[in-house]
C-alpha cells in the first residue's frame, strides 16, 4: 500500500508529465506557425521584388493568356488536315508522305515550344501587336 505522501508525490509527477506534454504540443504550434509566417514573410518580399522588375503578372492575366493561347493552337491543329491533305494526297510513296506529316508535326510542336515563357510574359500583348504587324 501506498502512503498517503506517496500517493501525493505520484500526483505531482502525473501533473509535471502532464504540463510538460503540454509545453510540447504548444511549442509544436508555435514552431509550425513561425514557419508559416517566416514563408509568408519571405514570399511578400520575393513579390515586392518582383514586382520592382516589373515581373508579377496577375493571376487571372495569366489565364487569359493560357486561354489565347490554347485557342490559338486549337485552331491550328484544325486546320491541318485542310493544309496537309492536298499536299498527301495522290502520294504514292510513303517516304514522300512520311516526309511531309514530319513537317506537319514540327509545325505544330514549335507552335506549343515556347508555350510556358509565353504564358507567364507580362508583356504578351506587345509581341502579338508586333507579330501582326509584320504579317501585314
Amino acid at each position: 500500500m501506498m502512503t498517503e505522501v506517496e500517493r501525493e508525490k505520484a500526483q505531482w509527477r502525473k501533473a509535471i508529465i502532464a504540463r510538460m506534454e503540454q509545453k510540447g504540443e504548444r511549442e509544436e504550434v508555435m514552431d509550425s506557425e513561425r514557419v508559416k509566417s517566416i514563408r509568408t514573410r519571405r514570399l511578400q518580399g520575393e513579390m515586392m521584388l518582383a514586382k520592382a522588375r516589373d515581373e508579377l503578372i496577375l493571376k487571372t492575366l495569366v489565364e487569359k493568356q493560357a486561354a489565347f493561347l490554347v485557342v490559338s493552337l486549337r485552331q491550328k491543329i484544325l486546320t491541318i488536315p485542310q493544309t496537309y491533305a492536298r499536299r498527301i494526297l495522290g502520294l504514292q510513296d510513303p517516304v514522300q508522305a512520311a516526309k511531309i506529316l514530319k513537317e506537319m508535326s514540327i509545325t505544330i510542336l514549335n507552335e506549343i515550344k515556347g508555350l510556358p515563357q509565353k504564358v507567364i510574359d507580362p508583356h504578351w500583348m506587345d509581341e502579338l501587336d508586333d507579330n501582326e504587324s509584320e504579317r501585314v
